[in-house]
């Protein structure tokens, strides 16, 4: 997963320029990014889902405020993920262990 990804999400969303695109960095968020307020929260949110093919839990959307946030839960997602495909390849036909 690539942080430019995010930062691209984030971007087109806030419809930022190319030269504000560059000073994005991990620690952007919220706080420093122009036009990053609520309801523009959740279409980035909704614009990172749409990318990724993920999805956000509703308990943990007002605490993703920096990129770095995204990008942690974004892979903590994906470690979940395997983990549970991974188990379901491993039951026996008809999902119970015998």
């Amino acid at each position: 997963m690539s942080i430019e990804i995010i930062k691209d999400c984030i971007a087109n969303t806030l419809n930022l320029t190319p030269e504000e695109q560059k000073t994005l960095t991990e620690h952007s968020g919220v706080n420093s990014i122009k036009g990053w307020d609520s309801t523009s929260h959740i279409d980035i949110i909704l614009e990172i889902e749409s990318a990724l093919d993920i999805w956000f839990d509703d308990d943990l959307i007002g605490s993703l405020i920096t990129i770095n946030d995204f990008v942690k839960y974004i892979r903590k997602f994906n470690r979940r993920h395997v983990f549970k495909n991974l188990g379901k390849s491993l039951m026996p036909k008809g999902g119970k262990h015998e």
